[in-house]
């Protein structure tokens, strides 16, 4: 008794021991913080004198509460609306079939590269419909 671990038959009422969660995996998991790298998608940061920033780790101005409302700031800012259209994701990340559920981590693409909707850095997984060589012939078509 009291090991975190319902008492009982299935049928009957599960009773767990306090601070134990009582709901089940999936119900637990199915939380917006889950669903992807939040910045700028139901997250952002807003510095000691106003600044809004999608997160407190990619240091892009969107604007100042003082002087525009923080719902107009998060719904119209560029920065904040390109965050949350995965369609402009690029490199691997753009063609990755988990985009809409991680997306990486934009802010650690802008300390990389410069730019927040490049390809995350630290990624180790391949999409499916991503080919490498492919794109670094793209990139050095691109350049030239």
């Amino acid at each position: 008794m009291g090991h975190g671990h319902p008492h009982g038959n299935a049928a009957a009422p599960q009773a767990y021991e306090s601070g134990t969660p009582t709901a089940d995996a999936k119900t637990r998991t199915m939380g917006w913080a889950t669903r992807r790298i939040n910045d700028g998608k139901g997250f952002l940061f807003v510095s000691h004198v106003g600044n809004v920033y999608p997160s407190g780790f990619l240091p892009i101005h969107a604007g100042n509460i003082r002087e525009t409302p923080l719902s107009e700031i998060y719904r119209n800012a560029p920065i904040f609306k390109s965050l949350r259209d995965t369609s402009k994701l690029e490199g691997k990340c753009g063609a990755c079939e988990y985009k809409e559920i991680c997306g990486g981590s934009r802010a650690r693409a802008y300390a990389v590269t410069g730019d927040p909707l490049a390809a995350e850095p630290c990624c180790i997984y391949q999409p499916k419909n991503w080919d490498p060589e492919l794109e670094s012939h793209a990139g050095a078509f691109a350049k030239s």
